[in-house]
């Protein structure tokens, strides 16, 4: 803290996990200065880091992020940490009109550093790192500061002085960012129904598959809540919308509509089948007065 609250900039980059956990787990905090690199366990000290607040919402310390959307609402849901004084780095290539704007382009267009991807998607849960997944965590932060150095040139030499302004403007609307607990009602599932269609997926569901729908959507919140497991472990999308659509008659034929059968939808197929032949067997008006 001592070291971090003397610097004028540091960079900064979460890892974070979302498959394993109902709302998501922040595992890991790369910080990086002009002489130092640190990596933080935040699992470890997720309840001290607000103390990290004294920096972070220092307005004479710019922050630089890469794409911080997620991680803005992951400090504030894990930590109650608070950003002020945001650089994007991720806002300036779009400002800049580069090919990509992801930060593995960035490091080879500027540092000429290959980034290998490999552990993007890794489970940073994992105790302890390998060196591996150390290395590559700290070099999503190392060269950061060179990079924003080298982005802010390029916006001024664009001779566009609205340009960099206009990327501040963009960091400082993602600064504002709010996170809210995720809430689900009654027509949650029609907004994941929604997105199917607009997919090319089934246009028209009967009343019987949307109420399937719908009863089985709650199902799966109610048990990744109780579980803290995420939705998509317990029944992805996918699978979810294949059930409601065929109503299987059989628990098997619930089964058969997922490959590969979530762990957590085979230990309660019978409630999920109960529930879809509670919907199967429910009885709805129709348009023209007549029962469906």
């Amino acid at each position: 803290m001592d070291e971090l609250k003397e610097a004028s900039e540091i960079a900064v980059d979460l890892e974070a996990h979302s498959y394993r956990s109902y709302q998501g787990i922040t595992c890991l905090m790369q910080l990086s200065t002009r002489t130092k690199d640190y990596i933080v366990d935040t699992i470890a000290l997720r309840a001290e880091l607000n103390i990290l607040n004294q920096v972070f919402a220092n307005p004479n310390i710019i922050k630089v992020f890469h794409g911080a959307d997620s991680d803005i609402i992951w400090l504030q849901r894990d930590f109650g940490i608070y950003v002020v004084n945001l650089f994007d780095t991720g806002q300036a290539a779009r400002a800049l009109g580069l090919q990509r704007h992801s930060l593995d382009y960035l490091l080879t267009h500027y540092c000429n550093v290959q980034a290998d991807k490999k552990y993007q998607l890794a489970d940073w849960r994992i105790r302890p790192l390998p060196k591996e997944m150390l290395l590559y965590a700290q070099g999503d932060t190392h060269y950061l500061l060179y990079v924003y150095d080298m982005m802010r040139l390029d916006l001024v030499k664009t001779g566009d002085p609205g340009l960099l302004h206009k990327v501040i403007d963009k960091s400082r609307d993602i600064c504002c960012l709010k996170y809210e607990k995720p809430i689900t009602n009654d027509t949650s599932h029609l907004v994941l129904l929604e997105k199917h269609k607009r997919r090319g997926g089934k246009k028209d569901f009967r009343p019987q598959q949307i109420e399937a729908l719908r009863l089985i959507f709650a199902w799966r919140d109610g048990l990744a809540r109780q579980e803290d497991e995420s939705c998509g472990y317990v029944l992805p999308n996918h699978m979810l919308l294949q059930i409601a659509e065929i109503l299987p008659r059989e628990a098997q034929g619930v089964l058969a509509c997922c490959n590969p059968i979530p762990p957590l939808l085979r230990q309660h197929v019978l409630a999920v089948h109960q529930l879809v032949v509670e919907a199967r067997n429910k009885v709805f008006k129709s348009d023209n007065g007549g029962l469906e």
